[in-house]
């Protein structure tokens, strides 16, 4: 059974220009209090290390892979657990409401053996 976090945000502003800042890992910094610090690049089973900052939690460092990216509508990143016990896959997303808006998901999906209890 899998475990799923998510956030989800209505955001005033076209598809394109919400990739725009997605795309720009560099610029994570200037927008993205989760994830302040990234390192990588796009691409399939590219790495990538992300510091994350949860409200109550110590910084953590998050290391992975881009799973899959499409182009304006999402990236992936694929990470394992406890030495192979838990899995997970970190996702952003982006759906379009209207040509002025769309919805930004952030969310984890965990499975595995530990799957369940690594969420917490």
């Amino acid at each position: 059974m899998a475990t799923k976090i998510e956030e989800r945000v209505g955001v005033p502003l076209p598809q394109d220009q919400v990739w725009e800042l997605l795309a720009d890992l560099e610029g994570w910094k200037d927008w993205n209090p989760l994830h302040p610090r990234v390192e990588g690049k796009l691409g399939i089973n590219a790495p990538i290390r992300l510091e994350q900052r949860l409200e109550g939690r110590p910084v953590e460092t998050v290391e992975g892979v881009v799973a899959d990216w499409v182009p304006y509508e999402q990236i992936h990143i694929a990470r394992t657990h406890a030495r192979g016990w838990a899995r997970s896959v970190r996702y952003m997303e982006i759906e379009p409401l209207t040509a002025t808006s769309c919805i930004f998901s952030v969310g984890e999906v965990f499975g595995g053996f530990l799957g369940d209890r690594i969420a917490k």
